[in-house]
């Protein structure tokens, strides 16, 4: 079985509640780990490494509603994590604000707030469930992706009153 993947999914800045998309669907449990699951791993990583800035990045964002994604914050083959039906343990640690960004959104960031810690449990590639603990930057980008999953944007979880904002682009004297 394989996957007919389409381009990066987009959510259009003057419509954030895009209650019609299908990165507000909720992404389906992967029953089986076989070759079209793999398949769609190496898709996601092929797509994160070809984003410069990308940290995470959720099957659904390339319109598979199912429960994958793929973590690579340091963006370093050894850092990757891939998840498989994440199932969230404990968030916990201290709150901090960090500015997010989201693929599906792209120049647009705003101030989130969230723990600092994660625990969960996800299957690897074979099948076996593994506990991941992390904090940080990494549980920050691994909440933004099982949000994702969940059918939620980072700009849901927003104070009241603030939207996500243009991010300038960087000044090249060349231009």
């Amino acid at each position: 079985m394989s996957f007919a993947l389409p381009a990066l999914l987009r959510v259009d800045v003057s419509n954030l509640a895009a209650s019609e998309s299908l990165l507000r669907q909720k992404s389906a449990p992967v029953v089986m780990i076989d070759s079209a699951i793999r398949e769609l791993v190496g898709e996601l990583r092929r797509v994160l490494a070809s984003i410069p800035h990308g940290a995470g990045l959720a099957a659904i964002q390339i319109g598979v509603p199912l429960q994958v994604a793929i973590v690579n914050a340091a963006r370093t083959p050894e850092s990757e994590i891939i998840l498989i039906n994440p199932r969230v343990l404990s968030i916990s640690g201290r709150l901090t604000w960090r500015r997010e960004g989201c693929l599906s959104l792209p120049d647009h960031a705003a101030p989130v707030r969230r723990r600092n810690t994660i625990v969960l449990e996800t299957l690897t590639l074979d099948g076996d469930v593994t506990t991941l603990k992390r904090r940080g930057f990494e549980a920050t980008v691994i909440q933004h992706e099982v949000d994702h999953m969940a059918g939620l944007f980072y700009w849901d979880r927003l104070e009241d009153g603030t939207r996500p904002c243009v991010i300038e682009a960087a000044f090249d004297p060349t231009t």
